[in-house]
């Protein structure tokens, strides 16, 4: 296996078009399309990085030095759970800084402390619910 087949496989497991994956990264259709064809083997380190955050893994994985998918959280999650409109909140979310990250989070956590926003069944259990249940 290469890295143009590994970025083939992790779109296509997120259930990505090679347009979708371009536009997160900043790149045209047309240069994925060569990335999983080989075409392009030297990769700017730029693209690599926004490719690694946007599949969840590290560079090394990637580039297949590691052969084990060391995924940086949410080992069990499953991608295909995830309705149209969570989809687009994670295209805009891999889009953002850093700076831009941590002010959504601060903003959701913010969110999740008001009552009237929160799910009445979530089954998400962060930080904030296990305070209020202990």
């Amino acid at each position: 296996m290469n890295m143009g087949d590994r970025i083939r496989i992790l779109r296509t497991s997120l259930g990505m078009t090679q347009e979708e994956l371009g536009k997160i990264i900043g790149v045209q259709k047309s240069a994925i399309r060569k990335y999983e064809s080989g075409a392009i083997e030297n990769i700017k380190r730029s693209s690599i990085k926004l490719l690694a955050e946007t599949f969840n893994v590290t560079p090394s994985y990637l580039m297949c030095f590691d052969e084990k998918a060391e995924q940086q959280s949410l080992s069990s999650f499953n991608i295909n759970s995830l309705d149209d409109s969570t989809m687009h909140i994670c295209k805009l979310y891999q889009q953002l800084n850093q700076d831009g990250k941590n002010k959504l989070l601060d903003y959701m956590e913010d969110l999740l402390s008001v009552e009237k926003y929160k799910k009445n069944n979530s089954s998400f259990s962060g930080s904030n619910q296990e305070a209020k249940l202990a």
